[in-house]
């Protein structure tokens, strides 16, 4: 997105920010409009790593079947004809009418990683423009991770970058800026995954808090 474009999409989240925020007639301090924001990328903005340990050979010779911790998605190196059916064949899930969950192909485990929202992200201009309108990543500037390959019976239910963990994240964020709500903006495909969260996880009593 041109940096024209992500300084609009800035704009927007302060105007919210001012509009949310409780009322301030006669306070000068500024940081009394920053509401603290909660990002949630899209699937080109959440890097996933990869841990093989396969019991089988790979359908394609040239796919390692052992490794430790590796960037999966997303890398230039992705776009090589031969890697990429690599990384499709590590990407896959396979889906259990049993549990109703999904899980990664045997001697395969994916993770998200942080450390990646501020330098490939495509959110990283975003963030730079929050914070050069004055939010301090962190503290009133976050950013959620999820693996973007589940479904949402998997994210209500995983220990890790999943629902459980965006609420805590939230209500941790929130108690750090003094109990101000705090504002969930997604790009893309985060925004299903916010909307998927508000309507399955949390109560309208915790919406409202």
């Amino acid at each position: 997105m041109p940096g024209a474009l992500w300084a609009l999409f800035a704009g927007l989240l302060v105007a919210s920010a001012h509009f949310f925020a409780p009322s301030t007639e006669g306070i000068q301090d500024d940081n009394v409009f920053k509401l603290p924001l909660m990002l949630i990328p899209p699937l080109t903005g959440v890097e996933l790593q990869q841990k093989l340990d396969k019991p089988r050979p790979s359908p394609y010779f040239w796919c390692p079947t052992h490794s430790d911790w590796s960037t999966l998605w997303i890398t230039p190196s992705i776009l090589v004809p031969g890697i990429f059916s690599c990384a499709v064949e590590n990407l896959k899930l396979i889906y259990s009418p049993r549990t109703n969950l999904s899980h990664s192909v045997d001697g395969v485990t994916v993770r998200p990683t942080h450390g990646f929202e501020k330098t490939l992200n495509p959110l990283a201009p975003l963030i730079s423009e929050l914070e050069r309108l004055g939010w301090q990543w962190g503290k009133q500037l976050q950013a959620h991770i999820y693996d973007w390959r589940l479904s949402p019976n998997d994210w209500a239910t995983a220990r890790e970058f999943g629902w459980a963990e965006l609420k805590r994240s939230i209500e941790e964020l929130q108690e750090i800026n003094g109990g101000r709500k705090v504002i969930l903006a997604g790009i893309s495909m985060g925004s299903t995954y916010i909307n998927a969260f508000l309507h399955s996880m949390v109560t309208e009593e915790w919406k409202a808090s």
